[in-house]
């Protein structure tokens, strides 16, 4: 799957992910450790350049393949995070979008703008149906983003995920394509 760059606004791109963007990647994710290890599972078993260096080529192998489309976001030409769609089945036409920022960036709206454009380029671009976001029950913030962007709450899975020994309950969104053109 070939794409280009999206521009989000006059600050913020989303860039395919690259080689070149390995290294400031992996540079803000070991200064944010402590915190992205709180929603991460990842963040763990990523102890150093080379480990984020092969997530960067997985996720190209896997954008390539068309089961992910993973975005860097670029705040200010400077690596902020990173969104895209972790789960694409293309089956169905239905996609899961996923996101994280920097913490010294959240509360401005960045993320919820950069999903804005994720949500048209998934249905416009990857012909998708369904878009839905999964956020953990006690990340508030995590949550807002569907809300501001007409998502609908579907509910909440139960002990959803395992992480670092405790079961957390998962809040579930989604986005029709129908949604969009209904302007809901």
């Amino acid at each position: 799957m070939e794409t280009a760059l999206l521009r989000v606004d006059e600050c913020t791109e989303l860039h395919p992910p690259s080689i070149e963007l390995a290294e400031p990647l992996f540079r803000l994710i070991n200064a944010q450790r402590a915190y992205l290890r709180h929603w991460l599972e990842w963040v763990d078993g990523a102890h150093g350049y080379e480990d984020i260096r092969k997530m960067v080529q997985d996720a190209m192998r896997f954008r390539a393949g068309g089961q992910r489309c993973t975005f860097i976001v670029l705040f200010r030409g400077e690596v902020a995070g990173s969104a895209g769609f972790v789960r694409i089945d293309r089956a169905h036409r239905r996609g899961e979008l996923g996101y994280w920022l920097s913490q010294s960036l959240q509360g401005q709206g960045i993320m919820t703008r950069c999903c804005r454009v994720l949500a048209g380029f998934a249905f416009r671009e990857l012909k998708l149906n369904r878009i839905i976001i999964r956020t953990p029950r006690h990340n508030l913030r995590s949550q807002g983003i569907p809300r501001r962007l007409g998502f609908t709450h579907e509910g909440t899975l139960r002990q959803d995920n395992h992480l670092r020994g405790h079961f957390y309950d998962v809040e579930l969104y989604s986005l029709l394509k129908e949604d969009v053109e209904r302007g809901g």
